[in-house]
C-alpha cells in the first residue's frame, strides 16, 4: 500500500467489511481489520 502525501497517517481505522470472514492483515505496517458485515451492523461503533 503505498503511503500517498500522509493519506494513511490521518485515517484512523481500515476496515474491510466481508460476509463471513475476520482477522486482521498488516500491510506495509498498516493494519487493516476485516469484519463480517452482520458484527460490524450490530456493533456500537460504526463510523462510516
Amino acid at each position: 500500500m503505498k503511503k500517498d502525501a500522509g493519506l494513511i497517517d490521518r485515517i484512523r481505522r481500515l476496515v474491510i467489511l466481508h460476509h463471513d470472514e475476520e482477522r486482521t492483515i498488516e500491510e506495509d505496517g498498516t493494519m487493516i481489520e476485516v469484519i463480517p458485515l452482520w458484527k460490524w451492523l450490530l456493533s456500537d461503533n460504526r463510523i462510516f
